[in-house]
């Protein structure tokens, strides 16, 4: 409940005044937070590896309890929650007084070589009101019916808030892959899982540092600091601004002939949703939409790059109410 400042603050605050770090406002970063985001986006284009999706489960009804825990379908949305209100989105609780108790999810044939399970998570809490924990880890069911551990995540820890978790693991050709999540404390306890996905990789993305870039989207790149910071860092690249204040993901594909098509673009970065959330498109019309556009962008031969929505304010000064759990709705359940 207390904010100590270790130094004097570069101007006067009244009291009662919003404060910001990296923010304008509510729905904008400033110019720090702009660099921010845009050496992030680098440095994850720089190291990860180019990704498709194999399978998703967004749908609760994928878990099968260990040592009897409880599992229950949520259906309200809230912060908390790690899925949505619609069925094909929600999550479930998981409950249980023993250690090791916990959901599997489906066995998933894949095809072989290196992969990355997304696994979406709220550790929760336990008896006593201390922070929750769950361990993760991804198995392995060979075709004469061996089951092995290829690959763990230890100890998530959080109090009630929500993680998203990206572990690597390589699967042999044949072979069906699962997804455990235990906790390691005695109870009661409660944690929430959400949606699992699974992504074949292939090789490295290569330098951004050359051809054409067009930036696509809303005020987040019209306002200039993003396509600035990339500017700067990307010194060998054209980049072409069309970014447009106020625009939802349909404004994007009605201007992609124009805007994006007849540029011959290398690259195009898509940053929207935040105008939609406040428009309550519904997650799943968005993810449609920016499927659109993701082959769109295919068809031309280039490379699409896209950011996740904003993370929406929860008394945003535009009104509209709470635009944070339409925010992460949109994050969790777009692929």
């Amino acid at each position: 409940p207390t904010l100590r400042i270790d130094r004097p603050a570069g101007v006067a605050i009244a009291a009662g005044a919003p404060v910001y770090n990296f923010n304008r406002d509510d729905a904008h970063a400033n110019t720090f937070g702009f660099s921010a985001i845009a050496d992030d986006a680098l440095r994850q284009l720089g190291a990860k590896r180019i990704s498709f999706v194999e399978y998703q489960g967004k749908n609760g009804s994928i878990w099968s309890p260990i040592l009897g825990a409880t599992l229950v379908s949520q259906t309200a949305s809230a912060y908390t929650n790690p899925g949505g209100g619609p069925v094909d989105e929600r999550s479930i609780s998981v409950d249980s007084s023993t250690v090791n108790a916990g959901a599997a999810s489906s066995w998933v044939s894949l095809s072989g070589g290196d992969k990355v399970a997304n696994v979406v998570v709220n550790p929760g809490v336990r008896s006593g009101g201390f922070t929750g924990a769950v361990d993760i880890a991804i198995w392995e069911k060979l075709a004469d019916g061996t089951e092995l551990q290829i690959a763990s995540d230890p100890l998530i820890v959080s109090y009630g808030a929500i993680r998203s978790r990206d572990i690597s693991f390589t699967v042999r050709p044949g072979s069906m892959v699962q997804v455990r999540i235990t906790s390691p404390n005695s109870g009661p306890w409660t944690f929430y899982l959400g949606p699992i996905t699974f992504y074949g990789l292939r090789g490295f993305l290569g330098s951004l540092n050359r051809g054409r870039h067009v930036l696509l989207g809303d005020s987040w790149f019209a306002g200039g600091d993003l396509y600035n910071r990339l500017v700067a860092r990307l010194p060998k690249a054209t980049i072409i601004n069309k970014g447009v204040s106020g625009n939802k993901a349909s404004d994007l594909l009605a201007r992609f002939a124009t805007d994006v098509a007849t540029q011959n673009p290398d690259f195009v970065w898509i940053m929207i949703g935040t105008n939609d959330y406040y428009a309550n498109v519904s997650p799943a019309l968005f993810e449609q939409q920016i499927l659109q556009l993701r082959r769109l962008i295919q068809s031309l031969g280039a490379q699409p790059i896209f950011f996740t929505a904003s993370v929406g304010a929860i008394a945003p000064t535009a009104g509209g109410g709470d635009q944070l759990v339409k925010s992460r709705s949109y994050a969790l359940n777009v692929r």
